[in-house]
């Protein structure tokens, strides 16, 4: 059986680079180790120690941007010969197996990014303690579960270790990252900007749902401004020393590893696919390349519709700038993607990519107009409910609920009004005449119309025509038996705060 390791390969490859491995743990020690090594004595202790709890807690800016650099040099070092067909003819000179070439080259790149961190590491195992007053050093309790006793070593030997993990994790994850950005490309910058692209796929995905949610679902509120730092910290370790300074769970070390175990094994399958014929092309796959520049033009049609709106203060002009900004943005990346300003053969493929765009957006009307129903008109009983918030500020901050019994039944009938629910059901309506039953239909429509333009005017132009017209915006929290929250905002129409009004 054929080993998927090239001896002579790695050889090569390790007699180029290795200068970049010794300037890497030479950076290490001027940068990260001599400031917290030079520091001995009376008050210097106090940033010696410091320093090394930051540099262990990976709060030092050098080591985190380090993280991300390091691998990208790398990769330009061991796979330029991707973006250039008589380089790549010399590198396959070594091997004609793909899976040989792949793996040798990404192991010599893993060792020259590990090596000098184990070195570092190593001599982090230097004792530092500290004597004085531990209440002046801020630390992760996390990390230092034991806290920091005066006079005990810092950097023990389970701090240094998991430093190392983390460490290790890290720059494997963005190694693995930026290899695949450079398989799918055909070119420098095209890599680069999927480089910087890639880590932000999920939270971008969360924040445009979210948006979407908000938009469209009636009386959505984000239950947490934090939720998207949350999903950029699941998926991008570099955030992991925001985690530790507050609270790092195990699960991490799991996430991480197993999305650096997928996104190597996308790599390795787009290295052993790519054609050398498409060496220098910017996007080396036909069916990633209509991806890539499908992604885009939606991209530049919700920036479009989102500016059009608001500087028009009008709904509509948000479908003008979506089909404007879809159309120019797939013209402008057909022109980079080929490299040329004559696309004219490519715009076969903007009204198949609009029609996708269309069939999407009607899934997501029928989601957000039927599908979430049960979100949308829950209103709990009275007897779920142990206390109320309610403001035409903001979103409730903190535990300042209501018991008062009145005001939870008024908050409640006050919520079923603006839900517009049937206020006669079961039988009193069978026997409601047909006339009578299309003019509650008919109120019904207008009060969800109201609504619905109150709500748009209260996202477009900074709200001036919903303050003009007397509306108000209503936040709704409520506190149930079983501890659980229901929050809920809405805008409010000026007939309807008129109407509330006098009903007073």
């Amino acid at each position: 059986m054929k080993s998927v390791i090239s001896t002579p390969l790695m050889k090569e490859q390790m007699k180029r680079i290795w200068p970049m491995m010794l300037l890497t743990f030479l950076g290490y020690g001027l940068a990260l180790l001599l400031p917290i090594f030079l520091q001995t004595g009376g008050a210097d202790s106090v940033v010696r120690a410091q320093r090394m709890i930051d540099l262990l807690a990976m709060r030092q800016p050098v080591m985190l941007v380090s993280m991300i650099m390091i691998p990208v040099v790398v990769i330009l070092l061991l796979f330029s010969h991707l973006f250039d067909s008589k380089a790549m003819s010399v590198y396959s000179s070594f091997s004609d197996n793909k899976t040989q070439l792949f793996w040798t080259s990404a192991l010599s790149g893993w060792l020259v990014m590990v090596l000098p961190l184990l070195a570092m590491s190593a001599l982090l195992l230097i004792r530092v303690r500290y004597s004085g007053s531990v209440d002046v050093l801020e630390f992760p309790t996390a990390l230092f579960s034991r806290g920091i006793v005066s006079g005990e070593v810092i950097n023990t030997f389970s701090v240094v270790a998991m430093f190392f993990l983390r460490s290790l994790i890290i720059v494997t994850f963005y190694f693995s990252l930026f290899l695949l950005a450079v398989t799918v490309s055909g070119n420098w910058v095209i890599a680069s900007l999927l480089f910087a692209i890639f880590p932000f796929i999920p939270t971008l995905i969360h924040r445009l749902i979210q948006t979407i949610a908000a938009m469209y679902v009636f009386g959505y509120v984000p239950i947490n401004a934090l939720d998207s730092q949350v999903i950029f910290t699941y998926s991008n370790p570099i955030a992991w020393f925001w985690s530790f300074g507050q609270n790092a769970q195990p699960i991490f070390l799991l996430i991480y590893i197993s999305m650096t175990l997928v996104i190597l094994f996308l790599a390795y399958l787009s290295f052993t696919q790519r054609k050398v014929e498409k060496t220098e092309e910017p996007i080396v796959f036909t069916n990633f390349k209509h991806l890539l520049i499908f992604l885009l033009s939606v991209a530049g049609m919700l920036a479009m519709g989102a500016y059009l709106m608001d500087f028009f203060s009008g709904r509509w002009f948000m479908y003008y700038g979506f089909v404007i900004g879809f159309s120019f943005t797939f013209v402008i990346a057909q022109m980079i993607v080929k490299k040329r300003f004559n696309v004219i053969t490519e715009v076969k493929w903007l009204m198949p990519m609009m029609g996708i765009v269309l069939s999407l957006y009607g899934v997501m009307l029928l989601v957000t107009n039927f599908g979430v129903r049960t979100y949308t008109n829950h209103v709990p009983a009275v007897s779920q409910v142990e206390g109320i918030y309610v403001s035409h500020e903001g979103q409730m901050k903190g535990n300042d609920f209501s018991t008062d019994d009145q005001m939870i039944q008024d908050t409640i009938n006050l919520h079923h009004q603006i839900i517009g629910t049937r206020s006669v059901t079961g039988r009193d309506w069978r026997d409601l005449s047909r006339n009578e039953r299309r003019d509650i239909r008919s109120d019904e429509r207008e009060h969800r119309k109201n609504m619905q333009e109150a709500f748009w005017q209260s996202i477009t132009g900074n709200g001036e025509r919903f303050i003009e017209n007397g509306g108000e915006h209503i936040y709704i929290t409520y506190l149930l038996s079983d501890n659980e929250r229901i929050h809920r905002r809405y805008a409010l129409p000026g007939t309807f705060v008129s109407a509330m009004a006098e009903s007073e």
